[in-house]
């Protein structure tokens, strides 16, 4: 009798925590999808906020640098799209019962260039931001992309500290 009491007691716990873990599962996904209301809305990146914050932009110098940047997510839109196209038709051409080698090799071959050409506008993007900060600024820029540079580094293993440059 005492075997069951426990074994009922436990089912009850079980139950109970079950429909709280569900509750707070629902709870944190309702949170997560509504937008804050103090966020302010904006074309800008991440990177741009961070980059106005750490360099002390002018407001000509935001104006200019969100200018470069709508033209780049333009461009790379464009090449994002391509690049989304043709890994399509590389799926599907790799998924399909007569698969053809020379092409998925072609494809292979454009993805990589698209890809190529993507990093190309990126790093474009990085020198174009660089020509707008003043002298002082453009240290502490180089600054910030040998760090960000290096802690995307995949060869290494332990973290890297950031060092000030001299």
């Amino acid at each position: 009798m005492k075997n069951n009491k426990i074994l009922i007691f436990s089912i009850i716990i079980l139950v109970v925590l079950n429909l709280f873990s569900l509750g707070m599962l629902w709870r944190t996904r309702h949170v997560t999808t509504t937008k804050m209301p103090d966020r302010e809305v904006s074309a800008f990146t991440r990177g741009s906020r961070f980059l106005y914050k750490d360099l002390d932009f002018s407001d000509d110098q935001k104006k200019r640098v969100a200018t470069i940047q709508r033209n780049h997510i333009a461009g790379m839109k464009e090449l994002q799209h391509r690049h989304l196209k043709l890994r399509r038709t590389y799926l599907e051409n790799a998924l399909s019962p007569d698969y053809n080698t020379a092409r998925g090799d072609s494809l292979i071959d454009q993805m990589a260039a698209v890809n190529a050409q993507m990093q190309k506008k990126t790093w474009h993007l990085f020198r174009s931001v660089y020509e707008v900060c003043t002298p002082s600024q453009q240290k502490k820029y180089r600054q910030l992309m040998i760090g960000l540079n290096r802690r995307h580094d995949k060869k290494r293993h332990p973290p890297v500290p950031f060092r000030q440059e001299r």
